[in-house]
């Protein structure tokens, strides 16, 4: 038994392939869409911060968006000096603070870590560095003088007094 291929099912199974290819197509497509209009959004924000940076610094006054609803406020420069100054004040108050806090908490620690009463030794000298020498040839020699000038006047002193002490035993 073969089955019956007609003009409709052939047509039917080409446009149902050309579907799967359409719906790859349009993803595709959607999706450059999509980040096209990202892109456009990161844009508009850096443009909107460097024209927001050269009306700041060109002495001109600065626009910015503010409240839900979005619409544009002017400030005076004179405010935005003032705002930076508030905010340079502000990060300043929180690094005394932090410095204040990493003080303290040092300070406590050492009081439980390292106060006197546990110490195990004390540090009464200053450090110093000393170099301690091996046998030298001018050691060597000293102390060969100092046993030879030693011997030469020990020697006969001990022979002149065994002398003496064997002539008083024998008279």
């Amino acid at each position: 038994m073969i089955p019956q291929l007609n003009d409709s099912f052939i047509d039917r199974v080409i446009r149902m392939a050309g579907r799967e290819e359409d719906i790859g197509f349009r993803q595709d497509l959607l999706e450059r869409i999509i980040e096209a209009r990202r892109q456009e959004v990161r844009l508009n924000r850096e443009l909107s911060y460097y024209d927001r940076v050269n009306g700041f610094f060109s002495g001109a006054v600065m626009a910015s968006r503010e409240g839900p609803t979005g619409q544009e406020v002017v400030h005076p420069v004179s405010e935005q000096v003032g705002w930076v100054e508030t905010r340079i004040s502000e990060v300043f108050d929180g690094i005394a603070s932090a410095r204040r806090q990493s003080v303290d908490f040092n300070t406590e620690l050492s009081v439980q870590n390292l106060n006197r009463g546990s110490s195990l030794f004390a540090i009464t000298n200053p450090f110093s560095a000393v170099a301690a020498r091996g046998l030298t040839l001018q050691t060597f020699g000293s102390y060969g003088l100092f046993v030879l000038l030693f011997g030469l006047l020990v020697v006969p002193l001990s022979c002149l007094a065994h002398y003496y002490f064997r002539q008083a035993i024998s008279s």
